[in-house]
């Protein structure tokens, strides 16, 4: 190696370390670890909701993870263990006119838990042009009836369709305005 050349290699590393932070500050509220795909993340109150994955991600290989709670203290994860999501993880999507919503569904009877993402048009009043509008969140059912909604409130890193037609099994979309 040319003595020139170390400048451009430290160079290199340099801004290889500074995009993998940039990277990494986008999901700062996320409780995914170093080495997991972000799915979901985003803040709920004073709480985080995340779902983490392996980076390789099939229904019987690698790991898919829900959490909820702080940094500090994970309130709640499933599975407890890091295991291949086969029918532990279903997912359901639609189509709005200017957008869409997935679901990310997971069961504890007698609670369902959905993680949602969801993209809407709306008119604006100021102007009557359409806009999109974005909301995502978890809701929690108990016996199909919903026990809790929680709205992120801040925008959301959702990957969720992305994920669901390579590694999860479908089901049909229910509206969580049931």
């Amino acid at each position: 190696m040319k003595i020139k050349s170390l400048p451009r290699i430290t160079a290199l590393l340099v801004l290889g370390i500074a995009e993998h932070a940039s990277a990494n500050s986008r999901y700062s509220k996320t409780l995914c670890g170093g080495d997991e795909d972000v799915i979901f993340s985003c803040s709920v109150q004073s709480k985080t909701v995340s779902v983490c994955a392996s980076p390789i991600l099939t229904k019987n290989r690698g790991h898919l993870q829900y959490r909820f709670g702080t940094k500090k203290r994970i309130e709640m994860q499933y599975p407890s263990g890091r295991q291949p999501p086969d029918l532990m993880f279903l997912t359901s999507s639609t189509a709005y006119a200017g957008g869409g919503e997935t679901h990310l569904r997971f069961s504890v009877p007698p609670y369902d838990y959905v993680v949602y993402d969801r993209t809407t048009s709306k008119i604006r009043a100021e102007n009557g042009e359409r806009a999109p509008e974005f909301s995502a969140g978890l809701v929690v059912k108990k016996n199909g009836h919903i026990v809790r909604r929680l709205r992120c409130t801040d925008s959301a890193s959702a990957n969720i369709a992305e994920l669901a037609y390579d590694a999860l099994a479908t089901e049909d979309f229910k509206s969580l305005e049931d």
